[in-house]
């Protein structure tokens, strides 16, 4: 189990407060540049208290349970999660991946990475393991346009499937709109990285791997 996600409201407040900082420290220096009545009025800015940051998140997903997980994931939604484990990519650059990169080589499924996905802009190719590899063979013909990867509601069954394998919790069981505690789509990002030098991957190219840009259009 890894520790609780960061608590969103808390965040926005210490978003909020940044910014009434930064409006009154402007305001402040418009005066004194302006000279402006207003400069004895605001000499003394009012201390605002800053929430502490959230401590950087450790958790990692070992094989055996990454492999209980994806079993408890929807059948549609288990290449992805695949691919997210696998690359360490983040989610947005796993949807933008279409059919048309990935290349059917006999036994072997690549996917192409183009060049304004991956950081250095150099097109990378990925050779896809079997497990993954076989789940992209099933798609029928006539589906293998748009996306490669079903993405329908992952984060809601994500979290779902955390909570079955115990690597989740509910705030309240009974509405689960009250939160969520665990293991978060973003770690497998970390873990995916882990993955990759574990195998001798080179770093370069674990980098280029994990780092997929999002930005790139025509996809």
């Amino acid at each position: 189990m890894v520790e609780s996600s960061p608590d969103p409201t808390l965040a926005r407040i210490d978003q909020v407060l940044n910014d009434n900082r930064r409006t009154e420290t402007l305001f402040i220096v418009l005066a004194v540049l302006l000279g402006s009545a207003l400069e004895g009025n605001l000499r003394d800015v009012p201390y605002i208290p800053m929430l502490k940051d959230p401590e950087p998140r450790q958790g990692f997903l070992h094989p055996a349970k990454f492999s209980e997980l994806h079993d408890a994931m929807p059948e549609n939604l288990q290449p992805i999660l695949f691919y997210l484990y696998l690359t360490g990519c983040r989610t947005t650059a796993a949807k933008k991946v279409d059919w048309t990169q990935v290349s059917f080589n006999g036994e072997r499924v690549e996917i192409l990475l183009r060049a304004e996905q991956v950081k250095n802009k150099r097109p990378l190719l990925l050779p896809l393991p079997d497990k993954l590899a076989d789940a992209l063979r099933k798609t029928p013909l006539k589906k293998r346009t748009g996306p490669v990867f079903d993405a329908t509601n992952l984060t809601k069954a994500f979290r779902k499937a955390c909570v079955a394998v115990g690597e989740g919790t509910w705030r309240d069981p009974k509405n689960h709109d009250a939160g969520y505690d665990g293991l978060m789509l973003h770690d497998l990002r970390r873990s995916g990285v882990r993955n990759l030098r574990r195998a001798k991957v080179s770093e370069d190219v674990a980098m280029k791997v994990s780092v997929q840009q999002v930005q790139h259009r025509g996809l």
